[in-house]
């Protein structure tokens, strides 16, 4: 794989969209640059994987803060690559970059726990798994 500077990729892709005004910034300006060809599907990857996964772990390490999701903020398709992913995926791929867990110590669970289950989920699980293996009897599987 190529090295690839990635800030400076977005700083010329941004200019060039912003300076000539070709065209109108209406989706994110990764999808747009690679419409146009200023960037190729590993660069865009690339850049996706710099601003989701690369930053959290360093997120992780934090001792004490807080965060306010705002529903209402504009979209900064200018920031934006239009990639996405679940964040299960961003957790787990964050949780592999991360090199020290002493901060994360007292929220995981002891080495003994177990998962206990309230009544009604160990019904519904019990109805459902159940209900599975009937379906399969029921089909000759």
């Amino acid at each position: 794989m190529s090295s690839v500077n990635l800030s400076s990729i977005a700083e010329e892709t941004t200019l060039r969209a912003f300076r000539y005004k070709l065209y109108p910034l209406n989706q994110p300006l990764g999808l747009l640059s690679k419409s146009q060809g200023a960037l190729d599907s590993q660069q865009l990857q690339l850049l996706f994987k710099q601003q989701v996964p690369t930053p959290i772990p360093e997120l992780s390490s934090l001792t004490e803060g807080w965060f306010k999701f705002d529903a209402n903020h504009p979209l900064l398709l200018e920031e934006m690559t239009g990639l996405s992913a679940p964040p299960r995926d961003v957790a787990l791929v964050s949780l592999r970059l991360l090199r020290d867990w002493t901060a994360l110590m007292d929220k995981l669970p002891l080495p003994d726990s177990t998962i206990v289950l309230d009544n009604v989920s160990l019904f519904i699980g019990i109805a459902l798994s159940l209900f599975v293996v009937c379906h399969s009897l029921s089909k000759g599987l």
